[in-house]
């Protein structure tokens, strides 16, 4: 009984921070529109906050479960207080709340999905891509109509509660260690969630400033950037029902639907853009449920979080602030370079099928 206590007080805290870090995310492309930043400065912001996905998951990977989890309370707390600094007074002190909040959000993600690595519980991780899965479709629609409507300050507020909540129900006692793994995933096979990042990374850090820009409402950009949300989600549900298949099948498969993308030179109208953004979130479903199965078997839950997060954060830094800059460029023939990559990469597995297919069981 107690183990259950424990269980579901670590999904909540996953739940409440997750409402409030996706509400505080929604806010800090657009914020920096209202600033005035050039598309190169907004992705370069985006590529912030995928920097601790590179740090944490390194310094961390030796960590226990049991200091990984007096580490989680500390984020929630700094989090909700840090995103004071984001409400609209200056440039300068978003810069310092943004990295703060940036630095904190990722080491929550990081510390938390080593320790669910580490839990022998049935379903766990399909609990916890749950717990954060609907909050990132919902909350993006909810504070696009609150900012529509009512300005940023509403949003911090939710924002801050929700992640004061989450640093109150997280456990304090741990779970034993029980489960150990050993070996290390093929990188070839971790490739795609260098993709996930790089849509994630384009779409928010790139495209929905630029959509601001041009006059697009607040509560149309937040429904746009839930429809990958939602389709990751669903794609959860209906990856869970799938038979067991091959790692290189699952690998080509997102890395195409992820490629899609490169059709928003010829397509940029919002039903369009939704459209493309819609099968990439199917792409990043297949990429965190399947891939990430694939290295949570072939390696120590620590390093697995390290090679994962580590190639997202890679993606995430390409697609933000690689196609930020781009932009400014080429408009939206910058999409041409950002997703030649997994167009690249499928070329390279068909071409090595066989090889590559031996062995490759989920």
């Amino acid at each position: 009984m107690k183990d259950f206590g424990k269980e579901y007080g670590l999904i909540l805290s996953s739940f409440l921070f997750s409402v409030g870090w996706f509400s505080i995310a929604f806010s800090l492309p657009l914020l920096g529109v209202r600033y005035g930043f050039t598309s190169a400065e907004i992705g370069l912001l985006g590529s912030g906050g995928a920097l601790p996905f590179v740090i944490f998951p390194y310094v961390l990977r030796n960590y226990t479960p049991e200091s990984a989890l007096r580490l989680l309370r500390i984020p929630p707390i700094v989090v909700a207080i840090g995103s004071i600094l984001l409400i609209p007074y200056s440039p300068s002190l978003f810069i310092l709340g943004l990295a703060i909040v940036d630095l904190l959000q990722g080491l929550y993600w990081i510390v938390i999905e080593i320790y669910i690595g580490y839990l022998d519980r049935e379903g766990g991780a399909e609990k916890y891509s749950f717990s954060w899965g609907i909050p990132n479709f919902v909350m993006p629609i909810a504070m696009g109509f609150l900012v529509n409507a009512y300005g940023f300050l509403p949003l911090f507020v939710v924002g801050s509660v929700a992640c004061l909540g989450s640093f109150f129900v997280t456990p304090k006692v741990h779970f034993p260690n029980v489960r150990k793994a050993t070996g290390k995933p093929e990188v070839k096979f971790v490739f795609p969630m260098l993709f996930v990042g790089n849509s994630s990374g384009y779409l928010f850090y790139v495209i929905i400033p630029h959509l601001r820009s041009v006059g697009v409402e607040y509560s149309a950009l937040g429904i746009l950037s839930s429809i990958p949300s939602l389709v990751i989600a669903l794609g959860f549900f209906f990856l869970i029902l799938l038979r067991s298949t091959s790692i290189w099948k699952s690998a080509l498969i997102s890395s195409l639907f992820l490629a899609s993308p490169i059709l928003l030179i010829f397509y940029h109208g919002l039903v369009e853009i939704a459209a493309i953004s819609a099968v990439a979130g199917l792409g990043s479903a297949i990429g965190f449920s399947k891939v990430l199965a694939y290295v949570s078997k072939s390696t120590s839950p620590s390093y697995g979080v390290m090679y994962y997060e580590g190639f997202f954060a890679a993606g995430f830094t390409v697609g933000s602030l690689g196609g930020g800059f781009l932009f400014g460029l080429l408009s939206y023939g910058s999409s041409i370079v950002i997703f030649a990559i997994p167009v690249l990469y499928s070329i390279i597995m068909v071409l090595n099928s066989s090889r590559w297919i031996s062995g490759s069981r989920l």
